[in-house]
């Protein structure tokens, strides 16, 4: 029955009290199972929902570590932090020395120097590390690594959200909140005794007014027989 604390409250009627109980807790129990055979379905998807989340983020993770890995190789940026602090020395030192041959008229020197210069300048010029690549792969590496890291935050969040969410999900959870428990009844619901109570007054009422009735008719018999009594006209 619904009751007044807007809850629905089950009763169960029975001349074993101690088995009342039982079958009181056994029905709250199947009507807990039900409505978790019910939502079971629900809960899978939304499990599903957060695994096929993950998934994507490992999928795109994987894709931006390979892009990074590819720029990096590209352009020779490996984000170490005196790569551009080396390679400024390394062109101000050279061409400094190629000035000091071409001014001292060695063609020989200056000529090494002037390779060594376009290889550290230019793309083509046979350096791994060189001031045209890293000029060219400094703005297209910080958008991938920025993308990569972005990724990465998030793909750890689904994860966490994944691991918690299947944890909770997945267990028994009850669908119905017990106030208490349904225990022995300590004194008889039925017969009710107020019934009894409006019984007995009733009986009791009746029977007086049956027990005065007849002794009213008992004494006028007594009157109406009495010697030395006529009747009056």
């Amino acid at each position: 029955m619904h009751n007044d604390r807007d809850a629905i409250e089950v009763n169960f009627l029975d001349r074993d009290k101690v088995l009342a109980a039982k079958v009181t807790n056994a029905i709250v129990q199947a009507i807990d199972s039900i409505n978790q055979q019910l939502t079971f379905e629900n809960r899978g998807k939304i499990i599903d929902l957060y695994k096929g989340r993950k998934e994507f983020l490992e999928r795109e993770y994987i894709a931006a570590h390979d892009s990074l890995l590819a720029g990096r190789r590209r352009y020779g940026i490996y984000g170490m932090e005196n790569e551009s602090r080396y390679l400024g020395r390394a062109i101000i030192e050279t061409e400094t020395k190629l000035r000091q041959a071409e001014g001292e008229g060695n063609s020989s020197k200056a000529a090494g120097y002037r390779k060594a210069l376009r290889g550290l300048t230019q793309a083509d010029g046979g350096n791994y590390l060189n001031l045209e690549n890293y000029v060219k792969g400094t703005d297209r590496m910080a958008t991938v690594y920025a993308r990569f890291s972005d990724i990465q935050s998030r793909l750890i969040g689904a994860r966490n959200a994944y691991e918690t969410a299947k944890l909770a999900i997945s267990g028994k959870i009850s669908s119905i909140y017990v106030v208490q428990k349904a225990f022995p009844a300590t004194k008889k619901t039925k017969p009710v005794r107020w019934m009894i109570v409006v019984s007995s007054v009733v009986v009791t009422l009746a029977l007086s007014i049956i027990f005065i009735t007849l002794l009213e008719l008992y004494r006028g018999n007594l009157s109406v027989g009495r010697p030395g009594t006529e009747p009056q006209y």
